[in-house]
């Protein structure tokens, strides 16, 4: 009666061990069906490490896959440290197709920073942007085709980058925010890239 107990008791845990695994990898996926933005692709943010905050370290498998014949298929995929597992869209390079951003971290202040891929729906291809996370709440500004981004710190900044295939260029440019009026910020942006 005692070894039935054991071999009960055994099971049990076995049983349980497996349900906490499985539910734990269940919640560590995230998958965006991206139909509304690219018909027939998804994207899959696969946590592969405890979330511990060190941003050299991948903790998730970033996939990007197409539906072929019924199934997905993987066209594209990255290691990628993603302290959120946060996707938006946003067309960076003006070829009026939606790129993908991946959230990679903030700093104390909030600062949010992505991974940037173009998408090439043509060649069915995704190319990361390198150095992109370096941009701190990048926002694009298509009538001068450069990349702002404005950093909250003690006294607020701008700085402009502009892609170039694959990396970014910074421009030397920083303007500081004295947050006296809003418009006299945007004016000197303005005239800082009219000839770019």
């Amino acid at each position: 009666m005692a070894t039935l107990r054991t071999y009960v008791f055994a099971f049990s845990m076995i049983f349980f061990s497996a349900g906490n695994a499985f539910a734990q990898n269940q919640s560590e996926q995230n998958e965006v069906v991206c139909d509304t933005i690219y018909k027939n692709y998804k994207i899959r943010l696969i946590k592969i490490a405890e979330d511990e905050y060190n941003e050299d370290v991948p903790n998730t498998i970033f996939s990007f896959q197409k539906l072929i014949n019924g199934k997905y298929v993987e066209v594209f995929k990255d290691s990628i440290y993603s302290k959120s597992q946060y996707v938006m869209f946003e067309d960076f390079n003006k070829d009026n197709v939606k790129d993908i951003l991946v959230s990679h971290t903030s700093d104390t202040r909030s600062n949010e920073m992505y991974y940037l891929y173009l998408l090439d729906v043509k060649n069915n291809s995704l190319k990361k942007v390198k150095r992109f996370t370096e941009i701190k709440n990048p926002r694009f500004i298509r009538k001068y085709g450069i990349i702002e981004s404005y950093v909250v710190s003690g006294t607020n900044w701008l700085t402009f980058y502009k892609l170039e295939k694959d990396t970014i260029r910074e421009f030397e440019v920083i303007v500081t925010d004295k947050q006296d009026s809003p418009n006299s910020f945007d004016k000197v942006t303005r005239k800082r890239f009219k000839k770019y």
